[in-house]
């Protein structure tokens, strides 16, 4: 089970990347680029590689 602190970093990232993933796939940004935001998107909500909610 996950705790709150953890639940919310996860929306928020979850949030987050729903965008990203939009302007992605709307040729906004590369597929580098993406994942680039995908790792500064998940050092600032605290989400390591490792978690498997990212």
């Amino acid at each position: 089970m996950m705790n709150k602190e953890l639940y919310d970093k996860v929306v928020a990232y979850r949030i987050s990347m729903s965008v990203i993933k939009s302007m992605l796939k709307s040729n906004i940004i590369t597929a580098d680029e993406y994942d680039e935001i995908d790792t500064i998107i998940a050092c600032k909500n605290g989400l390591t590689s490792f978690t498997i909610f990212r």
